[in-house]
């Protein structure tokens, strides 16, 4: 659905809408600015016309799909209800390419089928190209929505069902090594952007994940020292405030905020870029996560106490974050020195 943005360095306010034509996203300036208010409400007005428009659009998001857009926000939550959205608007180009308007006329193959357009869309789909597991998980989202058609009695049966598509092996992600950390923190000193400096802050006191660092001032209770995230699944998680942060949530209280920091848009990629351009290609947001409970582990915290404080559900989940590195190993060589008995 049609949305407001903020661009970097631009005053105005740019939407992103679903060409009714084409069917393909859109992004344009309104040509209104954020700083006026008037402007603002004319932007906001624009937005609204432009979701009517989608609504009545003739396209295969229409039709016999016409109540996906809205089963999708009454079910999930806000973080599963957006990774919803993108899978069905990447899958929506996919059966407007095949000409697919009703539930009924999905069939088996067309699951293989998607799964080349994903990973390798044609350029005038407006589709972003994802990896395999992404199109994976996008066919398992779109299997969810064909067990509501069948419920609906939209389609006789989901033909989404026990696809039997393997997954390709997941990259594990790399810990970040302590000149690295430097450099980070000597770049990010350099930094204007407020949105990098918190997420940053938090990530490496909490080991959070980039959404989960914007959280609402209301989550913090200086009275009480505590913090409670909103974790993948929507689950609350409170932990004690650290003490690094209590002058900065003072400091954002006394500004008026509602929340820790206003989410941009296409957050990550804004990350990717910062470590590309300070020569760490090969890091990521996620990352942190990393070190965090390497960091916990070189520091003899109690295993236990490190999950429940990353908020990891299982050990084999934790120990597939630990990085050992050669300096870990020491209590090895020691045991197996030229001392031994032969």
């Amino acid at each position: 659905m049609a949305s407001l943005y903020r661009k970097k360095r631009s005053p105005f306010w740019y939407i992103e809408y679903r060409d009714p034509k084409t069917g393909k996203i859109r992004n344009t300036s309104t040509k209104f600015r954020r700083d006026s208010v008037e402007h603002t409400r004319r932007a906001r007005k624009m937005c609204i016309e432009m979701k009517l428009g989608e609504l009545d659009a003739p396209t295969s998001r229409r039709n016999g799909w016409r109540w996906v857009d809205d089963w999708l926000r009454l079910t999930f939550a806000a973080k599963t209800l957006r990774r919803y959205q993108q899978a069905w608007a990447a899958f929506s180009v996919f059966m407007a390419h095949k000409k697919i308007t009703e539930p009924r006329q999905l069939v088996r193959e067309d699951a293989s089928e998607y799964l080349a357009f994903r990973t390798q869309p044609p350029p005038e789909s407006g589709v972003r190209k994802a990896r395999k597991n992404t199109a994976l998980l996008d066919l398992k989202v779109i299997s969810r929505i064909m067990r509501e058609a069948v419920a609906r009695r939209l389609a006789p049966a989901n033909p989404f069902l026990q696809l039997g598509f393997k997954k390709d092996p997941v990259k594990a992600r790399p810990d970040i090594m302590p000149h690295e950390m430097a450099m980070i923190e000597k770049a990010l000193a350099k930094v204007t952007d407020d949105a990098l400096i918190i997420s940053w802050k938090i990530a490496t006191l909490y080991a959070r994940r980039l959404t989960e660092t914007c959280l609402p001032l209301s989550n913090i209770d200086l009275t009480q020292g505590t913090i409670t995230f909103l974790n993948k699944g929507g689950a609350e998680r409170t932990k004690m405030l650290h003490p690094d942060l209590i002058p900065l949530v003072q400091k954002w209280k006394e500004e008026g905020r509602t929340h820790t920091f206003t989410m941009p848009p296409n957050f990550s990629k804004r990350w990717c870029k910062f470590f590309d351009g300070i020569g760490l290609p090969h890091l990521s947001f996620h990352s942190v996560r990393v070190r965090v409970a390497t960091q916990l582990m070189e520091s003899g915290v109690d295993q236990r106490i490190a999950m429940d404080y990353i908020d990891h559900s299982s050990e084999l989940v934790h120990k597939i974050y630990l990085r050992a590195r050669p300096s870990h190993h020491q209590a090895a060589v020691d045991a197996l020195g030229s001392k031994r008995s032969s």
